[in-house]
């Protein structure tokens, strides 16, 4: 009798001390709220390669042509709490053109590792997955939202800095906005992050 009486309260005042509140014999933890923040494209992880001599192309946008040129695109992930779990990330990628225009063309997204600023030898850095999705000519002028959330998560949880991503297309060819603005600015790649 006399351990329950005092094993009761100190379960009450070790609820109340985790963030949780006591209502008519239960117990209610109450999470972390979530937060949501848009990262914008570093300019200085965005551009182009030409894959005949890989030349590095910055400041003119991130254009992606089937067997021609591969896009980069890096974002700092140093602005979420060590201690975060991310719920969901989404890639908004602004779209200023698609080649040819009757069609819509495959785009291979795939995470990488590469040290800044955007360097010839990056062309063979080793992907640590991705996937395709097919960009349109109705994409044109508008963002294109891909849900990025295990790619950033995998990074984030790695310890890395930023999320960088490596495109490459098929079927023809895709021109991005990049991180200055180059192609007009008003469609600049972010990547919004929610995190509890």
């Amino acid at each position: 009798m006399r351990r329950e009486k005092i094993f009761v309260p100190l379960i009450l005042i070790l609820a109340l001390l985790v963030g949780g509140c006591y209502t008519e014999g239960e117990i209610y933890i109450t999470p972390s709220p979530e937060e949501t923040v848009d990262l914008w494209a570093a300019p200085s992880g965005d551009g182009y390669l030409y894959l005949a001599d890989h030349t590095v192309v910055q400041g003119d946008g991130v254009y992606v042509e089937e067997g021609y040129t591969e896009g980069y695109l890096s974002f700092s992930i140093t602005s979420i709490p060590s201690w975060a779990w991310i719920k969901e990330a989404v890639l908004f990628l602004g779209v200023s053109a698609v080649y040819p225009d009757y069609s819509s063309v495959a785009l291979d997204i795939e995470r990488v590792e590469f040290p800044l600023p955007l360097d010839p030898s990056d062309y063979y850095s080793p992907s640590w997955g991705g996937w395709t999705v097919r960009i349109y000519p109705a994409d044109e002028g508008n963002y294109v939202a891909l849900d990025v959330t295990d790619l950033v998560r995998d990074a984030f949880l790695g310890g890395r800095p930023t999320f960088q991503v490596r495109l490459n297309a098929s079927g023809g060819a895709v021109d991005l906005e990049d991180g200055e603005g180059s192609l007009g600015g008003s469609l600049v790649p972010f990547l919004e992050v929610t995190y509890y």
